[in-house]
């Protein structure tokens, strides 16, 4: 209890509150939102890396993005469906 009770400090809502802040500013915000999709992005086609191929990689005005992959595993293929949340989730971490 003793560790979350740290992790959980006045710093750490000051973040979330400036990153919220920064996402609902009109031109930068959607650069922020940009920066975080091909981070995502980018994660689900370094994870195709390892058992297949990497087709191609789009990203979108409205912040979306889609990473086409072919595998030849289905672990593979289920690892890289997972990655792209969990990558940058670890970039925010170590940042």
């Amino acid at each position: 209890m003793k560790y979350l009770k740290e992790r959980l400090s006045i710093k750490f809502f000051l973040f979330i509150g400036l990153a919220f802040f920064l996402m609902q500013i009109p031109i930068i915000g959607d650069y922020f939102r940009i920066i975080n999709t091909l981070i995502h992005e980018s994660g689900h086609a370094f994870m195709a890396l390892f058992g297949g191929n990497v087709e191609s990689i789009a990203l979108y005005m409205n912040a979306d993005g889609v990473t086409q992959e072919t595998q030849s595993i289905w672990i593979i293929d289920f690892i890289t469906c997972a990655a792209g949340y969990t990558i940058a989730s670890l970039m925010a971490y170590g940042g």
